[in-house]
Parts: structure tokens; C-alpha cells; sequence
């Protein structure tokens, strides 16, 4: 089992990694394919506050974790399917 170094994590992302030893981690790179979305569009979610938080594991290592990112497609999907 992996194990990783989650710097500057949220106090909600540590509570749901300690509750899932299973956590995949995923690069903006995959989150941009994963989503549809450019770089530059996660980037304003994320500066909005409407995007999940990043986990920093370095100055310039920026990923998300997966399960956060696929609750959020699933919400965005849904409020699409109401509207």
C-alpha cells in the first residue's frame, strides 16, 4: 500500500483519507481529460472556491483526489438534470 505526504490538505480531505486508506490521487493533467475542462478553466473553479481542493505534495505538485473530483462531476451532472 502506498502512502503518501498531504501537504496543506483540508481538514475534510485528511478526515476522508483517514476514513479510505484507498485515496487515488490524481494530476491536473488527468482531472482536465477526467472533466472535459481546460487547465485554465479548473484553475478559475478552483480560485472560485467551486472546485474540489487540491492536495500540494511540493511548490509545483498539484493533485486532487479522485473521489473528490468524481462527487463533483456527479453534482454538477445533477443540477444539470433539475435545471
Amino acid at each position: 500500500m502506498a502512502t503518501y505526504v498531504h501537504l496543506n490538505a483540508t481538514e475534510q480531505q485528511v478526515s476522508n483519507m483517514n476514513a479510505n486508506q484507498n485515496i487515488t490521487l490524481v494530476s491536473v493533467k488527468e482531472v482536465c481529460k477526467i472533466t472535459s475542462l481546460s487547465r485554465t478553466m479548473i484553475n478559475k473553479l478552483r480560485s472560485s472556491g467551486d472546485f474540489p481542493k487540491a492536495v500540494l505534495l511540493g511548490e509545483k505538485r498539484v493533485l486532487f483526489v479522485r473521489s473528490e473530483v468524481d462527487d463533483w462531476i456527479k453534482r454538477k451532472a445533477s443540477a444539470k438534470r433539475v435545471n
